[in-house]
């Protein structure tokens, strides 16, 4: 599957710090927004879907955010990817983030599985706008696995496929600097991972509806060493649920349209963020050779526009490149927005 982490870099900084560029002494600190993870993870925008605004809800087999597009794979679909991601926040830090996957059938309970592993690393500590200017370091890990299916239904209504995707160890951490000395440092940590059901149905072959649930209950803790004053400490949990609604139309044998709203929650202890975030896409193939494909990519996301293209070549291999110019709408209070490149090279097999 041609996954990457489009959504994950300004996911996981938001998540980390969502509410700590006021400087308030609380479990903010690590994020109110940490819940916004469920955002990108594990159901992050593939290449092609964070070239499409991330409207990928809807999109069949590796390269859905949706696990449930995981059944639309052909049987005995294998594949592998890597990707890289640089996000440049212009009054925050610059991120990078490194990711792979792979997918392969189930042979005994059908379907298909992935696996998935991300690692998020601050490149450089520049100064943001938190706590009025504190350099920002973040990082955070993440291991996933997604499984979907196609469920028995009479073929004279379509086609419907079920998944199921979850992150069980997902910690992250931000750390803000003052003059070389730490001054504050939140921590996130799910305590039963993040979890998401999904299904995607298939009425006819060129007209398809995705509709994700995401639920996560995190522990939230942060610590401050400010100078002069006793260090102390706070900690907070909460919960997240989040739906993601979406359809795909191919009005011809070339071309995809996609549209796709979040609408959502964070509740908890000092926790308090709504999350809706509408998103469109589309998608025209153009083939080269008898075996070289160019997909030409654009899209919208809250405010933003996006790009980028694909590249489907002989023996299974494939590259994918999405680009966002303002990157971050979430993020622009603590950091202000950002280009955003991400890669990805993957080969099906």
């Amino acid at each position: 599957m041609r996954c990457t982490a489009a959504g994950l870099v300004g996911v996981l900084v938001l998540c980390l710090a969502g509410g700590a560029w006021g400087g308030a002494a609380d479990a903010s600190l690590a994020g109110p927004m940490r819940g916004g993870m469920n955002l990108g993870l594990p159901y992050y925008p593939s290449g092609r879907g964070a070239a499409m605004g991330g409207a990928a809800v809807a999109l069949e087999g590796g390269d859905s955010q949706n696990p449930a597009g995981l059944g639309f794979l052909k049987k005995g679909s294998h594949d592998l990817s890597i990707n890289y991601g640089q996000v440049k926040f212009r009054h925050g830090p610059d991120v990078d983030v490194y990711g792979t996957s792979v997918f392969f059938p189930m042979p005994l309970l059908g379907g298909t599985q992935k696996l998935m592993f991300f690692d998020v690393e601050t490149r450089h500590d520049n100064p943001s706008l938190m706590m009025g200017g504190a350099n920002t370091d973040v990082w955070a890990r993440q291991l996933g696995l997604a499984y979907g299916t196609m469920l028995p239904v009479p073929a004279s209504i379509g086609k419907l496929a079920f998944g199921f995707a979850g992150f069980p160890n997902d910690p992250s951490e931000i750390r803000l600097k003052m003059g070389g000395t730490e001054v504050a440092r939140g921590r996130g940590q799910s305590k039963i991972g993040s979890m998401r059901l999904g299904l995607l149905y298939e009425p006819t072959r060129r007209l398809s509806f995705g509709v994700m649930f995401d639920h996560i209950k995190d522990y939230l803790r942060a610590s401050y060493t400010i100078p002069n004053i006793p260090a102390f400490g706070s900690h907070s949990n909460y919960y997240v649920n989040i739906w993601t609604l979406g359809a795909a139309y191919e009005p011809d044998d070339k071309t995809v349209i996609s549209v796709q709203e979040i609408v959502g929650r964070a509740h908890g202890e000092g926790v308090r963020a709504h999350y809706n975030i509408p998103s469109l896409g589309i998608e025209r193939r153009v083939p080269i050779t008898k075996s070289i494909t160019l997909s030409l990519r654009g899209g919208w996301r809250k405010g933003s526009g996006t790009g980028g293209f694909g590249l489907t070549l002989p023996r299974g291999w494939h590259a994918d490149y999405a680009f966002t110019p303002n990157y971050g709408e979430e993020l622009k209070t603590a950091f202000g927005h950002g280009p955003f490149h991400l890669v990805s090279v993957g080969k099906s097999f």
